[in-house]
């Protein structure tokens, strides 16, 4: 399941918000907390350089399983 989390399009995430009825400014809010989000990765104790994350909801996030359950529904 950790990798499907990983790929869910964003794109899509947006169109069902709106489409479940979700107000525009709580979608809005949800799209800019995701904006420009980055990730490094722990490689041999040493971290990488930062890259830009463009699919997939956060692991751990209190709204990511509700939104994964949206695009899989």
């Amino acid at each position: 399941m950790k990798k499907h989390f990983d790929s869910v399009d964003r794109q899509t995430l947006w169109k069902l918000l709106r489409r479940y009825g979700i107000p525009e400014k709580i979608t809005n809010i949800i799209r800019n907390s995701y904006e420009g989000m980055t990730c490094r990765v722990v490689h041999g104790r040493q971290l990488t350089v930062a890259f830009e994350v463009r699919t997939g909801v956060r692991q751990g996030g209190l709204l990511s399983p509700v939104m994964f359950l949206l695009t899989m529904d």
